[in-house]
């Protein structure tokens, strides 16, 4: 019960790990997408925030996912990132044993370091992004666009 209680513990700060790296990921193409719809038109302080915006997020997911490893060999030259530490922990805990103290541990040491991004991250939105927004919708942008 202790291990299944452990292992549990882990997949959810696991699946909220991922869920932050694919919403960066969303934000960053909406935020790239309008600017490319509109192309020439896009007015230069949506410009200068979303670029100050994707800066904020990249960092974050850097700090969630090694973004240079494209494949297998590449974890020689890029060192792993917290959801990967955070499965090392999953793998290591799932043995037929309850968890060892070690491995609680460690679970807590990263856990701790994954809320620190994911709360950067709730900052980035609720204060860059709805300034963004904000802006977005005193130009009256509209939603449905063709790119230009």
């Amino acid at each position: 019960a202790a291990q299944f209680n452990f292992l549990n513990t882990i997949k959810h700060k696991f699946e909220q790990t991922q869920k932050t790296i694919k919403d960066i990921r969303i934000i960053r193409n909406q935020i790239n997408g309008l600017k490319d719809k509109m192309g020439d038109d896009y007015p230069n302080d949506l410009d200068s925030m979303g670029k100050k915006i994707n800066t904020k997020l990249t960092e974050v997911e850097e700090h969630l996912y090694q973004t240079k490893a494209k494949s297998g060999q590449d974890v020689l030259n890029y060192p792993i990132r917290l959801n990967d530490k955070l499965a090392g922990v999953f793998n290591a805990a799932n043995q037929h044993t309850a968890p060892t103290q070690s491995a609680q541990d460690a679970y807590i040491e990263v856990a701790a370091k994954i809320d620190i991004e994911i709360n950067a991250f709730k900052t980035i939105l609720d204060t860059d992004v709805n300034v963004y927004n904000k802006a977005v919708r005193e130009k009256e942008i509209g939603f449905i666009m063709l790119k230009k």
